[in-house]
């Protein structure tokens, strides 16, 4: 008897994690962006604007209050710097609809260089962002499509501090328009 009470609490336990896992909804997707920066500068320095773009894969976590998506994102500015970006964000919904959401939240962001035209080694190698988005998602039960607007905020310099840059300050901030398609 005791057995059988065994293998009816193991199954009804087997059975119940299995459904709970399926229930947080994993989602792969796609993610192709576009945008526009600016870069704060020191004073006297030259301004210049690049037009960044971004392509990439995202796996997104949809837990029942929030959802936690993690992107993996090649970066590439005007064609003379290319990076690898992996932002995490954790997002809330503010407008919780059958088929549709609006999402709202913020994340952090690494950004490793993998080519620049740079003459010298004057690119710090990791540069860190802080990403805030505004998402919006259309269930279509198989596919979800979404568009984001992300503005992304620099949080440490792009530059080292050589002879040619010695106490200057560079940072690129980015608003990106995102668009994705999960399954």
């Amino acid at each position: 008897m005791r057995k059988l009470f065994t293998l009816i609490a193991m199954s009804a336990l087997v059975l119940g994690v299995a459904t709970s896992a399926h229930a947080l909804g994993i989602k792969k997707g796609l993610k192709l962006g576009v945008g526009t920066s600016y870069v704060d500068t020191p004073s006297g320095a030259e301004e210049t604007d690049y037009s960044p773009w971004a392509v990439g894969g995202a796996l997104v976590l949809e837990l029942p209050v929030i959802k936690l998506e993690a992107d993996v994102l090649y970066r590439a500015y005007n064609g003379d710097e290319s990076r690898l970006g992996i932002p995490v964000l954790a997002k809330v919904s503010v407008l919780p609809l059958p088929l549709i959401s609006l999402e709202v939240g913020a994340g952090l962001e690494p950004r490793f260089v993998l080519n620049t035209e740079a003459p010298d080694d004057s690119y710090e190698s990791t540069v860190w962002y802080l990403p805030v988005a505004v998402e919006g998602t259309f269930d279509l039960q198989v596919i979800k499509v979404g568009a984001e607007i992300r503005y992304e905020y620099q949080l440490t310099d792009f530059v080292k501090d050589t002879a040619f840059y010695k106490g200057e300050d560079f940072r690129h901030h980015q608003l990106m328009f995102y668009g994705g398609v999960f399954f």
